[in-house]
């Protein structure tokens, strides 16, 4: 279809253009930006590729009259990650168009920033490769959006973690009390003070001695980190990090003549030490417990949820998922009640959500009777925010 001006009429082309204002591979110093010229060019579309080894951020500009910016697209701007391509396309029709790269902190050794007007049709990528929140990529087939977070399709754009766990004791007396394998209410969630190693420490001592453990954690910020320690010859072993919180442990190679820990693993800051974040019961090699912490910048959605109980005679639990979002007080959401011949397994349509930073745990907040095993279970995305 063509289109008339002043000059005439200019019709849209298929025949493909590279551009020399919009494209460059001169390196940018630490936070500079390379800012195009504007271009009006008798093609439908831009197709952008950029590889740089620094991370910064990609924009495209469009203007009606070349002066003004009427419009960027997208208007957080694309990710660009080191020594990563990235490829994009936009429709421009006829208006004037710039693209704009923002260098992050740290200067670049090399750019390859180009840019080609023509019409090239959607972009797809195989199913195997993983894409990013911000990419133009369609798949070759649709499949569940489950497998595709198992996988690792968006890496860390959106991830489910399975939170699973026990709580074998709990009576009258003690409720309430979170599920997780060391009983009691949870204290794996202070509300101040500095992030700290984590020491952990073997009830067995020397028999776990050797014993390589993965440790997952959130920093003084909230970001996760996580990290490989080996316990000494007295089944102790400390972080390199500092954490705030700590979820998951489990054992990667047992201590010599084991085939998991030999003793419990209780895991504490290593100076504030009444801040215990988990026990793994031994022989079992995995944390045991249904709560965790919201990382800072992702949304949390709990996808499942389920929860049973174990005793000898007829017995009820109330319970609830006790969230503490963070600077706020506490609350207790979704209440239910189960006894040991029914279990609870909700519909949870659409996911429970969860802000960033916030605190939660499935709690029993109160039994009938004595000597109450409960079990639960939890599935939750996680997605970039």
């Amino acid at each position: 279809m063509p289109y008339k001006e002043e000059g005439g009429i200019m019709p849209i082309t298929d025949f493909p253009e590279v551009s020399t204002k919009n494209t460059t591979n001169v390196p940018l110093g630490s936070g500079d930006t390379f800012t195009g010229e504007w271009e009006q060019t008798p093609h439908g579309e831009a197709l952008v590729m950029c590889k740089t080894d620094n991370n910064g951020t990609l924009y495209f500009d469009f203007s009606p009259d070349g002066l003004n910016v009427d419009s960027t697209f997208p208007v957080n701007g694309f990710s660009v990650v080191a020594d990563t391509s990235e490829v994009h396309r936009a429709v421009k029709a006829y208006r004037f168009f710039r693209v704009r790269l923002v260098n992050d902190t740290g200067a670049q050794t090399y750019l390859r920033l180009f840019t080609y007007y023509g019409n090239f049709g959607l972009l797809s990528a195989p199913i195997n490769q993983s894409l990013s929140n911000d990419s133009d990529a369609i798949i070759a087939h649709v499949i569940s959006d489950e497998t595709d977070y198992i996988t690792g399709k968006f890496a860390l754009d959106r991830f489910i973690r399975p939170k699973f766990g026990f709580n074998l004791d709990i009576d009258t007396t003690t409720d309430p009390e979170d599920i997780h394998a060391a009983g009691g209410v949870y204290a794996g969630f202070p509300t101040s003070g500095s992030a700290e190693t984590i020491t952990v420490t073997s009830s067995a001592g020397a028999s776990d001695a050797g014993a390589t453990m993965f440790i997952y954690g959130l920093d003084t910020d909230k970001l996760m980190q996580s990290e490989t320690i080996t316990l000494n010859g007295s089944g102790v072993g400390v972080t390199v990090g500092t954490y705030k919180r700590s979820s998951i442990g489990y054992v990667i190679v047992p201590a010599s003549g084991q085939v998991s820990n030999a003793g419990d693993l209780t895991a504490t800051n290593t100076t504030t030490t009444a801040n215990v974040f988990w026990t793994i019961p031994a022989g079992y090699g995995q944390t045991q417990n249904v709560l965790d912490t919201v990382p800072a910048g992702y949304t949390g959605y709990i996808r499942a949820l389920r929860s049973t109980m174990s005793d000898n005679t007829t017995n009820e639990a109330r319970m609830g998922l006790w969230t503490r979002k963070e600077g706020e007080a506490v609350r207790i959401k979704f209440p239910f009640s189960m006894t040991n011949s029914q279990p609870y397994t909700p519909n949870l349509y659409g996911g429970f959500e969860l802000p960033e930073k916030t605190d939660f745990s499935l709690r029993c907040l109160l039994v009938g009777d004595n000597d109450a095993a409960i079990f639960g279970g939890m599935g939750i995305l996680y997605i970039k925010n």
